[in-house]
């Protein structure tokens, strides 16, 4: 992420910056402790001097000088004469600790316009004597150079930063595109693409290769129909072929029709079962699933009352779901045909629909024969055999892919399918479907 190595590099150069303003504060504060150092050494030489030889003339015999590179002395007697001419007036002193600063003043003479650290000291007879260092030179250098390293770096920091922030919403709207095409993808849009960008950053290489591989998508979906579409046409053309050449009037040739029906519905349905377990993708919408339940059972009045059954309904209002209201009406469909015909006259169904946990949970349980001839249970490690069928189903419709389709099609919809022995007898069909 080119984002971050700039944003490093901006929060490492404010800390150089800072790092050149605080060592040239800190040199400063050296010098100040420094120059202190040598104005407290230089006033108690003059007093050890003045217990000898009071200071009472003139600075320049006394003292020699009245400055002595960027050390100054200036002397006042117990009237308040000053003695020297480095002063005008006498400063006020007023640091706490006896150390303050103060400025020269007068258009001429030397230290124009400097500012000295002073300190004054009183001397025998009731004189004073001040001692002060001009620091401002030194001091003035060393802050101009740290502000100006510091400016530098911290100037470099902002370009960076900005770059940084740059590079981050550029990455940021990139993420988002690939984000976008993949929740389309989610929902089974396969023609979206990301927009191509230019780079060999980890996020141009990703939106290169979900562009490749969407295309290989596209072109596998492609192959997959025409080879379907290939397969059923050639196949159903034959076993048609096959029954308009078989002799109708012929009793014999019955079973034979038969079972070139039966061929024909087994290979619909095997093709039917091969899409979805390619990952038939799904374009969904969210949909009321209690409106849909309640028209699959009303489709299937008739055949309710033909067989005097007697149908028990529990079911939620308003329960959202989002997947194709079409293959969840195939799903419904057949369960509900399942049950009507594998229930005895005079038999019972109960439906129910209701949310659990944020999950839509369909039951129908029946009063039929449940799962005998099924001792290891109906499904397989969690998976439907196709072509399986118990006892119960000889002599009836149905070549055992109903249900594997229902699995198929309810795991498309990230649901679940689960078929056990009812309670009270018979078999007890549960899906869930998040809502």
């Amino acid at each position: 992420m080119r984002w971050l190595v700039l944003s490093a590099l901006g929060l490492l150069a404010i800390l150089l910056g800072g790092g050149f303003l605080l060592v040239a504060e800190m040199l400063v504060a050296d010098m100040e402790s420094r120059a202190r150092l040598e104005i407290d050494a230089d006033i108690v030489a003059l007093q050890r001097a003045d217990q000898h030889v009071p200071l009472v003339g003139p600075l320049d015999i006394a003292m020699r000088s009245e400055q002595d590179g960027d050390a100054f002395y200036a002397m006042r007697d117990a009237d308040g004469t000053l003695l020297g001419s480095i002063l005008q007036s006498w400063p006020e002193a007023a640091g706490d600790d006896g150390y303050f600063y103060f400025d020269l003043p007068g258009p001429q003479g030397a230290g124009n316009g400097r500012s000295l650290l002073a300190r004054t000291a009183k001397l025998e007879g009731g004189a004073e004597m001040l001692v002060a260092r001009d620091l401002a030179g030194q001091t003035l250098f060393i802050r101009h150079v740290g502000l100006l390293f510091g400016s530098i770096f911290i100037l470099f920091s902002f370009v960076m930063l900005v770059g940084a922030v740059w590079l981050g919403r550029r990455e940021q709207q990139r993420a988002s595109a690939i984000l976008s095409v993949f929740q389309r993808l989610a929902q089974g849009e396969t023609g979206s693409r990301v927009p191509p960008a230019r780079g060999h950053d980890p996020l141009s290489r990703l939106g290169g290769m979900l562009n490749i591989c969407l295309d290989n998508i596209d072109r596998l979906v492609g192959m997959r129909d025409w080879l379907e579409g290939a397969l059923k046409h050639e196949m159903r053309a034959r076993l048609t072929e096959i029954m308009l050449k078989l002799p109708e009037t012929n009793d014999a040739m019955g079973p034979v029709h038969e079972k070139v029906e039966d061929a024909l519905r087994a290979f619909d349905g095997i093709m039917n079962l091969s899409r979805y377990r390619v990952g038939s993708m799904l374009r969904g919408r969210r949909f009321r699933l209690d409106q849909l339940l309640i028209e699959v059972t009303r489709s299937w009045a008739t055949e309710i009352a033909e067989k005097d059954l007697k149908l028990t309904q529990t079911i939620t209002p308003m329960v959202m779901v989002e997947g194709q209201p079409d293959l969840l009406m195939v799903v419904l469909h057949n369960i509900v045909s399942n049950a009507i015909k594998y229930t005895p006259a005079d038999g019972a169904l109960r439906l129910g629909l209701i949310m659990v946990d944020g999950h839509a949970k369909v039951t129908l349980a029946d009063t039929g024969p449940g799962l005998k001839g099924f001792p290891g249970g109906f499904a397989k490690d969690g998976r439907i055999t196709p072509f399986r069928r118990g006892p119960a189903a000889e002599g009836k419709d149905g070549l055992g892919l109903g249900l594997c389709l229902v699995q198929e099609v309810v795991e498309l919809h990230n649901g679940h399918l689960s078929i056990a022995e009812d309670l009270g007898g018979g078999t007890l069909v549960t899906i869930l479907l998040p809502s």
